[in-house]
């Protein structure tokens, strides 16, 4: 049958009271305060023994609440009074500093992330049932969804956030990838994943990097942990990063000209940069009331067909094996088709 033992190692959240801590601590344990000031002499005390998991976690919180940081350890019997202490278990890839000790570490924590640390020690527990806001408190966390991978860099996770920036730049190339090809890619596809996952991810991570010293995930290869591999990387995504910001600032008259439909051989002509901007198809002229360029080059018109209804096309500029460029074109219909360059206009 499992117990828990609640161990404390002299940690206390930031900015509380040590001698307002003693009496804390001194009355709600029912010991004289001088007992309650020794526990804080850098050894490791265990506050508490056999407990269920409901009791040792409604303790720990408890202990929390006064401003005492404590840790829950799982306890096995294997018969009348022989119990095994559970060992934490080690992640791989570890990394520990060795100037600092695992109070200094604590001491550093915000109140906020003592609570989301002490929550996520609660999820790590097999028989404990969290519910959905306690699921949500652990995982959410507004400025890792704001800042991403940015994020992994300022709380010191470097070597995550150099694999998790590497992994959205290949997913991004892939994606842009499959649209050279004429598939259009839905524009949240290329936001929600790469926003989403660091977000979920940080928490737990930072908790293990903080607690266990664990500097990546465990199914990561060794080789991509190594400093000359980490550089690869980087390089890697900042050539791509350069590569998108020099395509975001390729001008709109990129587009103008008139150009061919492979599909059915109508003639486009498109002038984004006129005083009033349109595109004619075959002698149809359809003016475009607007025209957003929010990604590297792939610009958003919106356009006015004949009954006066507005609708969204997009053009997306794709340079070919030659160097040349061409024009994917979609229409509000989901009718796709490749331009080919013929003549500039003027």
């Amino acid at each position: 049958m499992a117990s828990y033992k609640i161990i404390f190692k002299g940690e206390i959240c930031e900015n509380s009271d040590r001698d307002k801590i003693d009496t804390l601590l001194a009355k709600f344990f029912k010991i004289p305060v001088e007992k309650a000031s020794q526990l804080f002499n850098g050894k490791e005390y265990s506050l508490k023994k056999r407990l269920d998991v409901d009791d040792a976690i409604a303790m720990q919180q408890k202990l929390l609440g006064i401003g005492v940081i404590t840790r829950l350890i799982k306890e096995e019997t294997l018969a009348s009074d022989i119990t095994y202490q559970q060992a934490e278990p080690q992640s791989q890839h570890v990394e520990p500093d060795p100037n600092k000790t695992d109070e200094s570490q604590q001491a550093e924590l915000s109140v906020w992330w003592q609570k989301k640390f002490v929550l996520i020690e609660k999820l790590e527990v097999e028989s404990y049932k969290p519910s959905f806001k306690e699921k949500f408190f652990a995982q959410f966390n507004p400025l890792a969804l704001l800042l991403n991978i940015i994020y992994y860099f300022i709380k010191g996770m470097w070597t995550k956030g150099i694999l998790l920036w590497f992994g959205m730049t290949v997913y991004w190339v892939l994606l842009e990838i499959i649209e050279e090809n004429g598939i259009f890619i839905k524009e949240s596809l290329y936001v929600v994943p790469p926003f989403m996952i660091p977000m979920l991810l940080v928490n737990r991570d930072y908790y293990l990097f903080k607690t266990k010293g664990e500097i990546t995930w465990g199914f990561v290869p060794q080789l991509f942990i190594k400093p000359f591999a980490q550089k690869l990387m980087a390089l890697f995504c900042i050539i791509s990063l350069a590569l998108d910001i020099t395509f975001a600032m390729l001008p709109i008259d990129l587009y103008d000209g008139v150009w061919r439909a492979n599909k059915d051989g109508a003639t486009v002509k498109i002038e984004l940069s006129a005083f009033e901007p349109s595109i004619s198809i075959n002698g149809t002229n359809f003016p475009v009331l607007e025209v957003i360029t929010d990604d590297t080059d792939l610009a958003t018109l919106k356009v006015q067909m004949v009954d006066g209804s507005s609708v969204n096309w997009k053009l997306k500029t794709i340079e070919d094996n030659n160097g040349e460029y061409y024009i994917a074109m979609k229409t509000h219909s989901g009718r796709q088709d490749r331009l080919s360059y013929v003549k500039d206009i003027y």
